[in-house]
């Protein structure tokens, strides 16, 4: 079913087998900030399940909070999200990304405690801009690919590992 989120929205998944789905178009509300959770570090919730089912953002800036616990996945099933313009704010948990494009094209990334977790098998380049202030950066089973700016802010706490990147 289709879901439109709006400023302030959260949009929690519980249970990990199977995981939650949130299947069908899931639309950001222009402007807004909305929150991805789970109930536990165990909890898996996939975004969308199919190609663009995860959209919005294109009137005004839009921020998606990962806030775990669990897992938060973008992208399931090599679903890229091509008409999605928003900000990705990694507060905790995971999010994992399991295709290229399932951030959106060009959209910035902050990970600001969690993980962000790349698990493509088609080694793949993720090109958004990257910034680290504390938390994990890397692959799953896989090195994970980046061909964008990754930062790490000044005093920062994180930890790489599994990477393989195409600049310096």
């Amino acid at each position: 079913n289709a879901v439109t989120l709006n400023n302030a929205a959260t949009l929690r998944g519980i249970g990990a087998t199977p995981p939650a789905i949130a299947g069908g178009i899931i639309t950001i509300s222009n402007s807004a900030t909305v929150t991805a959770v789970t109930g536990t570090d165990t909890d898996v919730l996939i975004l969308g399940n199919s190609t663009n089912d995860l959209t919005g953002g294109g009137g005004g800036a839009v921020t998606i909070v990962v806030n775990g616990p669990g897992t938060i996945a973008a992208g399931y099933n090599d679903s890229p999200n091509g008409t999605l313009t928003a900000n990705w704010n990694v507060t905790g948990g995971t999010l994992r990304v399991d295709y290229a494009t399932a951030l959106g094209v060009g959209n910035a990334v902050r990970v600001n405690g969690g993980t962000l977790a790349y698990h493509d098998t088609h080694e793949s380049y993720i090109a958004n801009p990257i910034t680290l202030t504390i938390g994990r950066l890397g692959g799953i089973g896989y090195d994970a690919f980046f061909s964008g700016a990754v930062t790490v802010d000044g005093g920062a706490s994180v930890v790489l590992n599994d990477l393989v990147s195409t600049g310096t």
